[in-house]
């Protein structure tokens, strides 16, 4: 019997009761969820699972959005994310996770695929790219070092937001950062926050789909905008 081939896969984590914008992953852009948009644009991604992670509390009401987008729906720990992550390594065992978070509709399938053969090229534990719009890519985690960090990590901070454990510790993980491709380098935020950031998104979703949307257009312009080119 052959050897199996890597797997690498999505793990878009959401929740419903943000402190800040409550119930944002359903509000509309354009007549569509925010938690669509981000899974409809990871879909392009180069890997062979699409998960979408929440808590038991909310999983009716996003089950649909993931049936829609053709994410399987898991559920772990509301508060302790990194045990919900390690729970989902251990049910689909990939080689590698790319986290994606479900309040980032622009989410970029063609960064998250630089991350990947970035983490892949370094043999990174961990790998994220560098001087790119805030909310427009993922972080690449190798499995086995998301479960070991699920083990040693104490700290609730580090808990709650998945991967600190491991860039908080180099000497123990292979940590890596690289340079956004040209094109794709700006201080611009595209995350949802705020109310202010909804709008803002709104603005720029105008007309446009998921798969239509472009963020390199939107970063482009945005530069132009502010006198850069």
């Amino acid at each position: 019997m052959g050897e199996r081939s890597e797997m690498n896969a999505v793990f878009l984590q959401v929740r419903l009761n943000s402190s800040r914008l409550p119930g944002k992953a359903l509000m509309l852009l354009e007549k569509i969820p925010l938690v669509e948009w981000c899974m409809r644009r990871l879909k392009a991604a180069d890997v062979q699972e699409f998960v979408l992670l929440t808590c038991e509390r909310d999983a009716e009401q996003l089950r649909p959005s993931a049936l829609r987008c053709g994410f399987t729906l898991f559920t772990g720990s509301e508060d302790d994310v990194l045990n919900r992550f390690a729970s989902a390594a251990l049910y689909f065992k990939p080689d590698l996770i790319l986290r994606a978070t479900g309040d980032n509709p622009f989410v970029s399938p063609f960064l998250a695929n630089e991350t990947i053969r970035l983490a892949v090229s370094a043999r990174a534990d961990y790998a994220v790219l560098k001087n790119i719009p805030v909310g427009s890519s993922v972080e690449a985690v190798a499995a086995e070092a998301l479960l070991k960090a699920a083990v040693r990590a104490e700290d609730a901070y580090e808990h709650e937001h998945v991967t600190p454990y491991l860039y908080r510790h180099p000497e123990i993980f292979r940590v890596v950062s690289g340079e956004a491709p040209s094109g794709y380098r700006s201080p611009l935020s595209v995350t949802v926050d705020t109310e202010d950031d909804f709008r803002r998104v709104s603005a720029w979703a105008a007309n446009r789909t998921p798969e239509t949307f472009s963020l390199l257009e939107l970063v482009k312009s945005n530069s132009a905008a502010d006198g850069e080119e």
